[in-house]
């Protein structure tokens, strides 16, 4: 048999080993979200404590909003298959040694797997807050680890999308009405945070302000109006 066939079967057969018969070590690896993107797939209170269980830690806002805080399971790689060698004589001295361990221990070799794979995922955990409205839907969702400004980005996120559709669609009743009313749950969102506005922040709302009456005066054009709104909400200020 060619060396090349027998390099491609053995390759075959460490996957196969790896994924079906590496047993504990592969379901912890596999547990949990793919990572913190796949969180917003969970559109309301229900649907998350149903996903992920009771929450770690709960308060409620000054506004009567409720946070709750939850670790959460990350997937990460199976440790055989991520630490296999990228060089290809290696890779075949390596999947050699691999189905010889397997095949000796009849896959008792997990027992030592299972404590690296259990240490990578509880290292791999996502430690998140979860913001609901009155309603128990899911308004925005931050990443705890991370530091004030961060956070506060990640809680406008869902505001700095949809602002500009609805400028652009028409579902304002004026320009102005829709941009106090993203300044004030901005401001909303930054007091449940603990965040303090800077002062390029808080100049940007005026900016904001001033395009507004711009275009309800007519003295700016819409598409005009929209440029400007975009700069202001994609730049990032200094503190």
């Amino acid at each position: 048999m060619p060396r090349a066939t027998i390099r491609m079967f053995l390759t075959v057969l460490t996957v196969l080993m790896t994924f079906i018969t590496c047993g504990c070590s592969g379901l912890i690896s596999r547990s949990g979200v793919s990572g913190p993107g796949a969180l917003s797939n969970y559109k309301t209170r229900t649907e998350v404590n149903k996903k992920f269980g009771k929450p770690d830690d709960t308060r409620t806002c000054s506004d009567g909003r409720v946070v709750e805080n939850r670790w959460v399971r990350r997937q990460t790689g199976l440790v055989l298959a991520d630490n296999r060698p990228q060089s290809e004589p290696f890779q075949f001295m390596y999947d050699s040694a691999l189905i010889f361990a397997y095949a000796a221990t009849l896959g008792l070799v997990d027992i030592f797997v299972v404590p690296v794979a259990a240490y990578e995922s509880e290292k791999a955990k996502l430690h998140y807050a979860f913001v609901y409205d009155e309603a128990g839907e899911v308004l925005y969702l931050y990443d705890l680890a991370a530091s004030p400004t961060v956070q506060f980005d990640e809680a406008m996120r869902p505001l700095v999308l949809l602002l500009p559709w609805q400028l652009k669609g028409g579902e304002c009743e004026s320009w102005t009405a829709c941009l106090t009313d993203y300044a004030q749950e901005a401001r909303r969102r930054a007091t449940c945070l603990g965040y303090t506005l800077c002062a390029d922040e808080e100049q940007a709302f005026e900016r904001m302000f001033a395009v507004g009456e711009g275009v309800d005066s007519g003295r700016i054009s819409r598409e005009d109006g929209l440029d400007e709104i975009r700069e202001v909400l994609y730049a990032r200020p200094t503190q």
